[in-house]
């Protein structure tokens, strides 16, 4: 019994360090310059001085081709959204910074979410696990209503449920996404 919990503590240990490298592999950040914000009374709610949280990059593979673009939101903690697009291909992520396999998702690789643009209707949404287990992918084959309701918003309020506790909820300040970055339909 003692060994078969020491190689589970062990088992767990190696998949959070590789979750780490995971995320780390697809996170890039970058130096962004601090602007300041006037606040409306509607915008009570965001702060006053904010940094310019959309770090922007695209590459081209040079055997392909193809053109890559990413936008990564860094909330300032170990969570975030990243939109990207791989030739025509766009997919959204949101880095939750916690564990979120239970082993009522562990077959499906899907956690109920709910989200919600400014003071918008929630919407409640099965989203999948990425192969990390701390981030969750936007369903189905086209995020583009999605990017484009990033882009008319001011905030996000997204919550989950990470594995073993309650849900967390994230609200990301939308303000300054990359508009006309993305190719979208």
């Amino acid at each position: 019994m003692r060994k078969l919990m020491l190689g589970c503590a062990l088992a767990v240990f190696w998949i959070c360090v590789a979750g780490l490298f995971t995320s780390c592999k697809d996170y890039q950040s970058g130096g962004s310059p601090s602007v300041s914000a006037s606040k409306s009374a509607s915008d009570s709610h965001l702060p006053q001085d904010i940094s310019e949280p959309w770090y922007k990059e695209t590459k081209t593979d040079a055997v392909t081709g193809v053109v890559s673009k990413y936008s990564l939101h860094d909330n300032g903690f170990e969570n975030g959204i990243t939109v990207r697009q791989i030739g025509k291909v766009h997919e959204c992520f949101v880095r939750t910074g916690d564990f979120l396999e239970t082993s009522a998702n562990v077959e499906s690789h899907l956690s109920t979410v709910k989200y919600r643009f400014d003071n918008g209707k929630t919407i409640t949404q099965s989203w999948i696990l990425g192969g990390n287990n701390e981030s969750l992918f936007y369903p189905g084959k086209d995020c583009s209503p999605f990017i484009k309701q990033i882009m008319k918003s001011k905030t996000l309020a997204f919550q989950y449920k990470p594995a073993e506790t309650i849900p967390k909820s994230i609200t990301f300040d939308l303000r300054g996404f990359p508009q006309g970055f993305f190719d979208l339909i």
